[in-house]
């Protein structure tokens, strides 16, 4: 397993705090889910490489794998995964491909996120086109408890000036 404690957990931090409000929107869920994904990677000084392989998002150094999901922590503690989408799938059969080793669980709203391997993961179910499960991550898997501080930026406001200035430069 990869070492969180040579992350750079404070620039992860504020980039959950320029998304936060975001995660309710379906149409900037998926942006905000590739940002993080993109973050894994660049944050980790060298452990993880971001792959975006079916069912795999991340590969370590050591040749684990994992899957970064966004998502949001229930229960009294705010620590419960409940019903997260695992594996989208296609066909039925395409469901009982391998998991990736570990699961990356991030709550942008809460700026919390944890690492469990793939066995902590409980109830699992096919729904339809999906595999979903839910995991009870101990304190210990969790890696980031909160914003390390109050930051202004909001990414989806800088790149809507972005766009503009794009638009506008033809």
């Amino acid at each position: 397993m990869i070492d969180f404690n040579t992350f750079e957990l404070n620039r992860l931090s504020k980039l959950l705090y320029s998304l936060r409000d975001y995660t309710t929107n379906n149409l900037r869920f998926p942006k905000a889910g590739e940002l993080v994904e993109i973050a894994y990677d660049v944050y980790s000084k060298g452990q993880l490489k971001r792959v975006n392989l079916p069912g795999i998002d991340l590969i370590g150094v050591d040749g684990h794998t994992y899957e970064s999901k966004v998502t949001q922590f229930k229960n009294l503690s705010q620590r419960a995964v409940r019903s997260v989408i695992l594996k989208n799938s296609r066909s039925k059969d395409s469901v009982n491909e391998k998991l990736a080793d570990f699961f990356i669980f991030t709550d942008i709203k809460l700026g919390k996120a944890c690492c469990v391997p793939s066995n902590m993961i409980y109830n699992m179910k096919f729904t339809g086109a999906v595999l979903t499960g839910n995991c009870d991550p101990h304190p210990e898997y969790f890696f980031l408890d909160n914003y390390a501080k109050k930051y202004k930026t909001d990414y989806f406001q800088e790149a809507e000036k972005f766009d503009y200035a794009y638009v506008e430069s033809f």
